[in-house]
């Protein structure tokens, strides 16, 4: 095995398994990010990319035999969510971009003055 296969397989990919393992959970335990559009479109892409990384991880880590019913179709069934997911994420990012979907902060109402980019559009008596 050359040096850059050996790197790729022991050190780059289990890297970034584990950065969006660690992604995932730090995202869900700070934000409700499924509450909004934008952060299910955040932790949906490294729920792709840990996705597509997770069969080499079953081989590096627990030695599944790639030639295996399990496996080949483990990897037929993630390699096939990865583009339904990815253009799904599409759809939700023209709709939003669009406004035919908003990003809600309270049942849909506008984000509180704290929140707006330019809070001197904040209304004179705070509502």
């Amino acid at each position: 095995m050359n040096a850059a296969a050996w790197w790729s397989g022991y050190i780059a990919e289990p890297a970034a398994f584990w950065a969006g393992i660690i992604f995932i959970v730090t995202y869900t335990l700070l934000a409700p990010w499924w509450r909004t559009a934008i952060g299910s479109l955040i932790v949906s892409l490294d729920a792709v990319i840990t996705l597509v990384i997770l069969p080499h991880m079953l081989r590096l880590y627990f030695g599944i035999d790639e030639t295996s019913v399990f496996y080949i179709w483990f990897v037929l069934t993630v390699f096939s969510l990865s583009p339904v997911i990815i253009l799904w994420r599409t759809v939700i990012l023209v709709l939003v971009h669009r406004g035919r979907m908003r990003l809600p902060w309270r049942h849909g109402s506008a984000p509180p003055a704290q929140d707006r980019a330019h809070p001197v559009d904040a209304p004179a008596d705070g509502a």
